[in-house]
């Protein structure tokens, strides 16, 4: 009863189809179509239903849950990263304290899905530390899902966290 072909406006976020025989009450229909996601990362819509002829209220699609929600593309939505301000150059050279010091960094992001037990998070360009590479370097993470511990690799300046569950 639907027309093999859907009208897309991209920019409106809004895909028709077009009715073309009269369709049975309390029938499920199932219509399939394609769109492409973008490249950066992005969370899924709430995605509504309504249409036009017969005047019916708007309703909002349930979807899947977890990584397999519809239009749902995988990236970094925040990240940061700070220090203690008595670890910073400032607070060394007005105190004179010029030998080598622990550097507490607090490394935090949110992902629009969620990782994979088993993948890892890599945060590189870490240039700069006298801190010698390590496979074992103790991490705190909050929540918990992360390892313990992290690998560590100081001529790169990359610091190789594995996910524990997801």
């Amino acid at each position: 009863p639907f027309s093999p072909r859907a009208s897309w406006a991209r920019d409106a976020g809004v895909l028709v189809f077009t009715v073309l025989s009269q369709t049975a009450a309390n029938a499920t229909y199932e219509l399939r179509v394609v769109l492409r996601n973008p490249a950066a990362g992005q969370v899924s819509p709430a995605a509504r239903v309504t249409s036009s002829g017969v005047t019916m209220a708007q309703l909002l699609l349930t979807t899947a849950a977890g990584n397999a929600r519809p239009l749902l593309v995988a990236g970094f939505t925040s990240k940061g990263m700070n220090q203690p301000e008595g670890m910073s150059d400032a607070y060394a050279q007005a105190f004179n304290v010029f030998t080598p010091r622990d550097n507490l960094l607090t490394l935090t992001f949110t992902t629009t899905s969620s990782l994979l037990a088993g993948s890892t998070v890599i945060i590189d360009n870490l240039a700069g530390s006298a801190l010698p590479s390590t496979a074992t370097l103790p991490v705190s993470c909050a929540p918990a899902g992360m390892a313990g511990t992290a690998a560590w690799e100081q001529a790169g300046g990359e610091l190789r966290l594995g996910v524990g569950n997801d």
